[in-house]
């Protein structure tokens, strides 16, 4: 595969190659859907774009962000569990997406990532803030320790990632948050 370039490569005999986004999507099995001018996307498992783009390259740069999310990629750089560049994980990732990935979609974090097929938990239909917790202690029991407070943080950085800006300044303003910060830090001054 060639990395780096986003746009079709010119050849030297004047045809093109796909771009490195459409090559990753095709080893990883996801296929696109053109109507009306109107891309999407959609995965092996069935996970499809939330919304439509004006090309087929675009819809694959939000598939490649959908499908091998940066956060995942940091999360196994953090515990050590890959020394690739982004470009470089997202190759292998691709190579056994099909298998590794799509029989489960909807997962975050490491919560399935690190587990072996055959061993992976059903996601719970009913989810409240225990299920994540639990299933991040599961993690940590499962493998290593660690695990546990990478999950919470994965876990933590998506939910806040989805606040509006007023439920993040309600959030930072609430007493139970504000008390526990002021306790954190002031345990790292000592």
């Amino acid at each position: 595969m060639s990395t780096g370039d986003n746009d079709p490569v010119q050849q030297q005999d004047g045809t093109q190659s796909q771009s490195w986004e459409l090559q990753i999507c095709e080893a990883a099995g996801i296929s696109f859907a053109e109507a009306d001018g109107q891309w999407r996307w959609c995965s092996p498992s069935g996970e499809s774009s939330a919304v439509e783009f004006t090309s087929q390259q675009a819809a694959a740069k939000d598939a490649i962000a959908e499908c091998f999310p940066n956060a995942d990629w940091q999360y196994e750089v953090a515990n050590g569990d890959t020394r690739n560049s982004y470009s470089g994980w997202v190759e292998s990732k691709a190579e056994t997406y099909v298998e590794d990935y799509a029989a489960f979609p909807n997962t975050l974090g490491g919560v399935t990532r690190h587990l072996p097929a055959p061993s992976l938990r059903s996601v719970p239909q009913t989810v409240n803030v225990e299920t994540y917790i639990d299933a991040a202690q599961q993690h940590g029991i499962d493998e290593d320790p660690d695990h546990e407070v990478g999950d919470l943080q994965e876990f933590f950085r998506v939910a806040f990632g989805l606040l509006k800006p007023e439920q993040v300044a309600a959030f930072a303003a609430d007493p139970r948050v504000t008390e526990t910060l002021a306790i954190a830090l002031c345990l790292d001054e000592d």
